[in-house]
């Protein structure tokens, strides 16, 4: 978090106005959502890298584990893998 604080006073020192703001870290990482984000993109690596290439992706992942399915259909949604 960045915060920026700006204090307006008077031509006798006194203070005035007190504004302070909050912005977001543009380079601030989530170590969480990090950490699980890469959890699922080796889960379905993993998984792809054990079937067999010839029935295609889309067929393998409706056949997949739950957890599968739902970590390729939120790594989709968010952009991260893309689909052929």
């Amino acid at each position: 978090m960045i915060t920026e604080t700006e204090t307006i006073t008077d031509g006798e020192g006194k203070v005035e106005k007190i504004t302070k703001r909050e912005y977001p870290s543009p380079y601030e990482i989530n170590v969480v959502r990090y950490e699980f984000m890469m959890r699922m993109i080796e889960g379905v690596m993993e998984y792809l890298n054990e079937i067999d290439q010839t029935l295609g992706v889309g067929n393998a992942i409706d056949k997949a584990p739950l957890t599968i399915q739902t970590y390729y259909d939120i790594l989709l949604d968010k952009g991260i893998i893309k689909e052929d």
